[in-house]
């Protein structure tokens, strides 16, 4: 029974635990305190290579981390419900509270099953830094007002504002950061739930201890409700421990769970893991280095004929052979230009460009030429083919690939392909016009009241920028060389 219990609280920690990002899906939204002085990097940054789910800046204003003038690469977690792959364009600025990227950062979204999966998150682009789910990263739009309540959970209503109360978070000793830090995370708690913020004896008389309180005394009373985990006030005073918690509570939780039971001693260890892991410290209990295989690892292993004929009899376009083809395409090991070149004579238009795509990888010549191939199939499948076209220099496939801008697809989940050949065609134009030294195109923002982009007017729009400036672009795809060494579109 003991072990029940224990896998049973370790399950409520698993989501919690590899860093505070997610700590967005729990209890509560972190908050601004939180970020700023948990985060390895504060500060405000310049968009120099852009990308999706990973962009490269150069540090203009640094208020913790690395200096001004430092190269940094970002990643920004994507949202399954939201931007799948969230991205930045070259001269954009953000204000970014990012933590030190891990290994595992994208383990969650790349376990998901692969009918709920976005195939770029099977990429792997290293980051110096990652910011949290939902928070994190604010861009600064130039001549407008800001609003840093869901990016930051901050409250403050400009740029200057903010700054002056992050520094002056920032001057504070590590205890009186970690009490200031408990303190918000308790007060956003406890506008739904009461915890106790100050000493036990000040508690059990009633009063709060909020002004006369020391941080040790803070911790100290957080600790003490420790006993009522899972139930009551617990759970929720673990999760302001081990989100907000520094040495001060490393320290309690040490004492305190000397004379406790197995049990409790096992949720005092999974807090101090998860606030060392945190604070890069080091843990007696070794960290898992070994990553989840991702979804698609798991996709059956069937020939390129068989993948052909599961979806030879489609009557309408979907993502889902999009996926199934990148899913086997990317796993396949052996004999891959034979089954790539099969792949081309697929009735559904997805697999005969998939195999185009990766035919590229193992021979580039033939490829382009295949690609050329499939360039005029309707809809997506002939912009996918353009788009990598394009990504290797073919001038003459751009024009086919902006038809992607024509409309907006709104067939909800089927339709996450258009949105995403939307996006890294922006991402490709972004940094074509930085290489080329030619003016950036204007970045596409949905319609008000509508998240999608596409219109006959927005197609105009980029068709008469590429027209413009065809002569001095230099198509560009910094980040081709190293998704060709992982052979993976």
């Amino acid at each position: 029974m003991f072990q029940l219990r224990i896998v049973g609280y370790i399950a409520l920690f698993v989501a919690d635990f590899y860093m505070p990002r997610a700590a967005a899906t729990s209890v509560g939204a972190i908050q601004w305190e939180e970020l700023v002085a948990g985060s390895t990097f504060l500060g405000i940054v310049e968009c120099t290579t852009a990308g999706g789910l990973v962009a490269k800046y150069k540090v203009i204003e640094s208020w913790k981390g690395v200096p001004v003038g430092a190269r940094i690469s970002i990643r920004e977690e994507p949202d399954i419900h939201g931007p799948k792959f969230p991205f930045a364009l070259c001269g954009e600025q953000y204000l970014i509270a990012a933590y030190r990227s891990r290994p595992w950062d994208m383990r969650g979204v790349r376990s998901m099953p692969i009918n709920m999966a976005d195939p770029v998150w099977w990429r792997e682009l290293p980051s110096d830094f990652t910011t949290p789910l939902f928070r994190g990263r604010y861009r600064l739009k130039p001549h407008a007002g800001i609003d840093l309540r869901s990016a930051f959970g901050s409250p403050h209503e400009s740029l200057e504002e903010f700054r002056e109360v992050a520094l002056e978070l920032l001057e504070l000793s590590g205890d009186r950061q970690e009490e200031q830090v408990l303190r918000a995370l308790i007060a956003q708690r406890n506008s739904r739930q009461r915890i106790p913020d100050g000493p036990a004896d000040e508690r059990s008389s009633g009063r709060q201890g909020y002004s006369a309180a020391s941080p040790r005394q803070v911790v100290d009373g957080l600790v003490t409700v420790l006993p009522d985990y899972p139930k009551g006030n617990g759970y929720a005073v673990a999760d302001i421990l081990q989100r907000g918690g520094g040495l001060l509570t490393l320290s309690a939780l040490d004492k305190f769970k000397s004379t406790k039971s197995p049990e409790l001693r096992m949720i005092c260890d999974l807090i101090a893991h998860s606030i060392r892991f945190r604070l890069d410290l080091p843990d007696p209990t070794p960290l898992p280095t070994q990553l989840d295989s991702p979804a698609f690892q798991d996709w059956p292993a069937f020939s390129a004929d068989a993948l052909m004929e599961r979806y030879s009899d489609l009557l309408v376009e979907t993502d889902e052979s999009y996926k199934a083809g990148f899913a086997f395409a990317s796993r396949l090991k052996e004999n891959r230009e034979e089954q790539f070149t099969m792949m081309l004579s697929a009735r559904d238009p997805f697999i005969r460009v998939t195999g185009a795509v990766y035919l590229c990888y193992e021979n580039k010549s033939l490829g382009m030429l295949k690609l050329r191939d499939v360039l005029e199939l309707d809809g997506d499948a002939g912009v996918w083919a353009a788009l990598n076209l394009a990504r290797r220099g073919d001038k003459a496939a751009v024009e086919r690939a902006l038809e992607v801008f024509a409309q907006e697809d709104d067939r909800g989940r089927e339709g996450q392909l258009h949105e995403r050949l939307q996006e890294r065609l922006i991402v490709l134009l972004s940094n074509t016009a930085a290489h080329s030294g030619i003016p950036q195109p204007e970045r596409a923002e949905a319609k008000e009241g509508r998240r999608k982009i596409g219109s006959p007017e927005l197609h105009a729009k980029y068709l008469k920028w590429w027209r413009t400036h065809a002569t001095q672009a230099v198509l560009f795809d910094p980040w081709l060389e190293l998704l060709e060494e992982q052979k993976i579109d």
